[in-house]
């Protein structure tokens, strides 16, 4: 992905979110606050799910809270209330070379009812609700 990003000239910063072994030596990972103010400066956040991943990641949610575009592969985020193809990108290893032309179209933003239903406040409440 990052070799595809470059070849379209496009300019990006790859974070690995989690406290990994590469190529023998770990890196300390980086704090969450961090991440969150480098997020209000970036027109969209890369998501690479496990084979597995079943529903929404911290990822997609983000990109609803910080109103920046999503690329990823969960196939299953076609399905979710706010997908749009303005706001969304899913890849695989037959379309890396559209992030640029992805990138430059406008953001359409996200539903308000979206923002809403996805924001921490309405999800604690749905989950209170269903443990009650």
């Amino acid at each position: 992905i990052e070799e595809a990003c470059r070849k379209q000239n496009i300019n990006c910063m790859f974070l690995l979110l989690e406290d990994k072994k590469i190529d023998g030596s770990f890196e300390q990972p980086i704090p969450y606050s961090q991440i969150m103010e480098r997020l209000k400066h970036t027109k969209a956040i890369l998501e690479i799910c496990k084979d597995q991943q079943d529903g929404l990641t911290l990822r997609a949610l983000e990109a609803i809270s910080f109103n920046c575009k999503l690329i990823t592969n969960n196939k299953k985020i076609y399905h979710e209330k706010y997908f749009d193809e303005s706001n969304t990108l899913i890849i695989d290893e037959s379309n890396l070379d559209t992030i640029a032309a992805f990138l430059q179209k406008t953001h359409g933003g996200f539903p308000r009812e979206a923002v809403k239903y996805y924001s921490v406040e309405t999800w604690l409440d749905r989950f209170d609700t269903k443990s009650s």
